[in-house]
């Protein structure tokens, strides 16, 4: 129990400081050293969780979309899931404007696809 809290903060402090980095350049002038060095843990650590910086980003969108919105007890109805979306995305417009323009549409398209489609899903099952 111990090690997969530490685990989910570590992970959580390599997110934050790649957020906090996407707000300065982007994301393709962005370097694992960097993201090591703004939250102090070592690039062996950065490796044993992630393969590379996109597998952190893809890691950031299932942990503060994907996740929240497939646990329907946080939502009454699928307009309060939209409206989630849609402030997550005012929030944090700087980082997903970051990723689009570094990714491109089809990456982010192909990151996000199957994961849209499961809580579409999920959403129109529900309301059936």
């Amino acid at each position: 129990m111990a090690q997969s809290v530490t685990t989910e903060m570590t992970k959580r402090l390599m997110a934050d400081s790649l957020k906090k980095l996407m707000t300065q350049k982007p994301l393709n002038k962005i370097s694992i050293r960097e993201i090591v060095e703004d939250c102090g843990v070592n690039r062996q650590t950065f490796y044993y969780h992630f393969q590379d910086i996109y597998a952190l980003l893809e890691w950031i969108v299932n942990q503060e979309i994907v996740s929240v919105l497939e646990d329907t007890e946080n939502f009454l109805t699928w307009q309060e899931a939209g409206i989630y979306l849609l402030k997550y995305l005012e929030k944090n417009s700087t980082v997903v404007l970051c990723a689009l323009n570094s990714l491109g549409r089809s990456a982010i398209k192909q990151l996000l696809y199957a994961d849209v489609v499961k809580v579409a899903t999920q959403i129109i099952t529900q309301i059936a």
